[in-house]
């Protein structure tokens, strides 16, 4: 079945059923230049459900240049059906491909396939919780699956209610967001076992962390779950909810909560891109960028500057575009990207 984004979750169901462009060829074994600088972006392009066509593209940022189909240029290979994230941990990439239930382990330099983790139901999103062992979430399979990152084998589960999605490290703790149950809950990496849980409806989707170590979860809200949207402000030592901010529009689903660089500000997606204090009291949501007729996807921020990357997908069938604008607002420059860009990893 189809990967489920958070903000588009019905929009997505429907545009699975339109018919997929054809593939731009691309010979087998083309050097991969422009990604050898490694600073730049690694995008992962979803790719439309059941046609097998999600592909990799990179942003050189020092050159102002997207590559594309980065994979299959040096594997001689497609990636997969519907690349959901992307996780760089020990100078490896882990490309998690939702719907063929994979993580392909690439050099993420030059994109060539070291590894393969198989068996997976449907991983969303890989965190690294030790040199040796990850775990991944699962939209399908009521479970966190544990990975030996030695190995690339599944070693373990650990049992979960239904959809798990994001996860984060806090004070020594793992925690992940239980999309359909409502509730955000601890796991310790040291046994695998669930610890503790906390209820945050409705529909946790997204974490980050702030500059004060607090953890942030954004509840998406409309029109999957029948609550007002929201962000909480947990305690990371006490898992304790220290606030609450309702968000603007009851009828919108929003996600893809991220920080700045110094942890000061809240980035997330609700239509355009909204922004909130992490450190004042009684924060104010703004809107920082209108979409004007765009559909934001995805979004992320640069580690190094702070600029604010977001997708457009356009119509989920034909190549989507990204579009950075920096920390005012400010659009910096477009550039075309795959099939529904819909998550961005900074290398």
């Amino acid at each position: 079945m189809k990967k489920i984004n958070s903000l588009l979750f019905m929009a997505i169901a429907a545009g699975s059923i339109l018919v997929a462009c054809e593939k731009t060829e691309t010979e087998p074994g083309d050097q991969n230049q422009g990604t050898m600088n490694g600073y730049g972006v690694i995008v992962a392009n979803e790719g439309n459900f059941g046609w097998g066509n999600a592909s990799l593209s990179y942003y050189d940022k020092v050159n102002d240049t997207m590559y594309h189909d980065l994979f299959y240029k040096a594997n001689g290979e497609n990636l997969g059906d519907v690349f959901q994230s992307v996780t760089v941990f020990n100078d490896l990439a882990y490309l998690v491909i939702n719907n063929s239930g994979k993580i392909e382990v690439v050099d993420p330099q030059s994109f060539e396939r070291k590894g393969l983790i198989e068996g997976l139901v449907s991983p969303r999103y890989m965190l690294p919780v030790s040199e040796t062992k990850a775990y991944v979430s699962d939209l399908f399979g009521s479970h966190l699956v544990i990975v030996d990152l030695e190995s690339h084998e599944i070693t373990g589960e650990i049992a979960m209610n239904g959809w798990t999605e994001s996860m984060i490290r806090a004070g020594g703790r793992v925690l992940a967001t239980g999309v359909q149950s409502g509730y955000v809950y601890e796991i310790d990496p040291q046994t695998d076992k669930l610890t503790d849980s906390i209820y945050l409806p409705p529909g946790p989707i997204s974490m980050a962390k702030d500059a004060g170590e607090n953890i942030w979860v954004l509840a998406g809200g409309a029109p999957f779950f029948k609550s007002h949207p929201a962000l909480y402000k947990i305690e990371t030592n006490s898992l304790k909810i220290s606030g609450k901010y309702l968000l603007p529009n009851s009828d919108m689903m929003y996600s893809n909560l991220v920080t700045c660089p110094d942890g000061e500000t809240l980035y997330f997606l609700g239509g355009g891109v909204y922004t909130m204090s992490a450190t004042i009291n009684e924060p104010q949501v703004e809107l920082l960028i209108p979409s004007n007729g765009s559909f934001y996807y995805a979004l992320a921020i640069d580690p190094d500057h702070g600029d604010i990357y977001v997708s457009d997908p356009i119509d989920f069938v034909q190549e989507g575009k990204i579009l950075r604008y920096n920390n005012m607002g400010v659009l910096q420059g477009t550039t075309q990207a795959g099939i529904i860009p819909g998550y961005f990893s900074f290398y």
